[in-house]
Protein backbone atom coordinates (compact mmCIF):
# COMPACT_ATOMS: atom_id res chain seq x y z
CA UNK A 1 0.00 0.00 0.00
CA UNK A 2 1.59 3.74 -0.98
CA UNK A 3 0.88 6.64 1.12
CA UNK A 4 -1.91 8.94 0.75
CA UNK A 5 0.34 12.19 0.70
CA UNK A 6 2.24 12.64 -1.97
CA UNK A 7 1.86 9.93 -4.64
CA UNK A 8 2.56 10.74 -7.85
CA UNK A 9 0.24 8.56 -10.78
CA UNK A 10 1.58 8.48 -14.48
CA UNK A 11 0.34 7.07 -17.50
CA UNK A 12 1.86 3.91 -18.59
CA UNK A 13 2.58 5.57 -21.98
CA UNK A 14 4.29 8.19 -19.67
CA UNK A 15 6.77 5.89 -17.66
CA UNK A 16 7.29 4.11 -21.28
CA UNK A 17 8.47 7.86 -22.69
CA UNK A 18 10.47 8.43 -19.86
CA UNK A 19 12.59 5.25 -19.94
CA UNK A 20 13.07 5.20 -23.31
CA UNK A 21 14.78 8.84 -22.77
CA UNK A 22 16.57 7.83 -19.84
CA UNK A 23 18.11 4.78 -21.75
CA UNK A 24 19.21 7.44 -24.28
CA UNK A 25 20.61 9.96 -21.58
CA UNK A 26 22.47 7.35 -19.39
CA UNK A 27 22.06 3.71 -20.57
CA UNK A 28 22.50 1.69 -17.94
CA UNK A 29 25.86 0.08 -18.38
CA UNK A 30 27.28 3.24 -18.95
CA UNK A 31 29.60 4.10 -15.88
CA UNK A 32 32.29 7.10 -15.42
CA UNK A 33 35.74 6.92 -15.47
CA UNK A 34 37.71 5.52 -12.83
CA UNK A 35 39.46 9.24 -12.52
CA UNK A 36 36.18 10.32 -12.68
CA UNK A 37 35.28 13.74 -10.18
CA UNK A 38 32.54 13.60 -7.70
CA UNK A 39 31.18 15.97 -9.91
CA UNK A 40 31.12 13.81 -12.86
CA UNK A 41 30.32 10.79 -10.71
CA UNK A 42 27.10 12.95 -9.59
CA UNK A 43 26.32 13.48 -13.69
CA UNK A 44 26.47 9.54 -14.71
CA UNK A 45 23.15 9.05 -11.77
CA UNK A 46 19.42 8.80 -12.64
CA UNK A 47 18.47 10.38 -9.98
CA UNK A 48 20.88 13.79 -10.56
CA UNK A 49 17.92 14.52 -12.72
CA UNK A 50 14.38 15.84 -12.96
CA UNK A 51 11.46 14.80 -15.61
CA UNK A 52 9.30 16.65 -17.36
CA UNK A 53 6.40 15.08 -19.35
CA UNK A 54 3.64 15.61 -21.74
CA UNK A 55 1.54 14.22 -23.91
CA UNK A 56 1.65 15.11 -27.61
CA UNK A 57 -0.61 14.54 -30.89
CA UNK A 58 -0.99 10.66 -31.87
CA UNK A 59 0.76 8.76 -29.34
CA UNK A 60 3.67 11.45 -28.93
CA UNK A 61 5.04 12.19 -25.70
CA UNK A 62 7.47 14.82 -24.93
CA UNK A 63 10.18 14.47 -22.10
CA UNK A 64 12.23 16.88 -20.80
CA UNK A 65 15.67 16.02 -18.81
CA UNK A 66 17.49 18.47 -16.95
CA UNK A 67 19.56 18.50 -13.93
CA UNK A 68 17.98 18.96 -10.66
CA UNK A 69 18.67 22.07 -8.84
CA UNK A 70 21.87 21.98 -6.64
CA UNK A 71 22.62 18.43 -8.09
CA UNK A 72 26.40 17.78 -9.00
CA UNK A 73 27.60 20.96 -7.36
CA UNK A 74 30.22 19.53 -5.63
CA UNK A 75 33.15 20.51 -7.63
CA UNK A 76 32.07 24.30 -8.77
CA UNK A 77 29.17 25.34 -11.26
CA UNK A 78 28.24 23.72 -14.27
CA UNK A 79 27.66 25.37 -17.40
CA UNK A 80 23.93 26.80 -17.36
CA UNK A 81 23.16 24.72 -20.24
CA UNK A 82 24.59 21.43 -18.81
CA UNK A 83 21.70 18.60 -18.45
CA UNK A 84 19.00 20.33 -20.14
CA UNK A 85 17.70 17.46 -22.61
CA UNK A 86 14.45 17.70 -24.89
CA UNK A 87 12.79 14.38 -26.99
CA UNK A 88 9.90 13.50 -28.67
CA UNK A 89 8.99 10.16 -28.73
CA UNK A 90 7.04 7.45 -30.31
CA UNK A 91 5.23 5.29 -27.36
CA UNK A 92 3.68 3.38 -30.04
CA UNK A 93 6.38 2.08 -31.97
CA UNK A 94 8.63 2.68 -28.73
CA UNK A 95 11.20 5.06 -30.26
CA UNK A 96 12.69 8.58 -29.82
CA UNK A 97 11.59 10.72 -32.73
CA UNK A 98 13.85 13.48 -32.26
CA UNK A 99 16.21 15.08 -29.84
CA UNK A 100 17.50 18.17 -28.56
CA UNK A 101 20.54 18.14 -26.51
CA UNK A 102 22.43 21.45 -25.75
Amino acid sequence: MLPEAGGQSLPGATALAIQLVMDDVLPRERTPAGSASPQEVCLFQRQSYDIEAAPGPEGVVWVRVSLSPGACTRGGPLPNDAGSFSYAVDVKQRRILAARWP
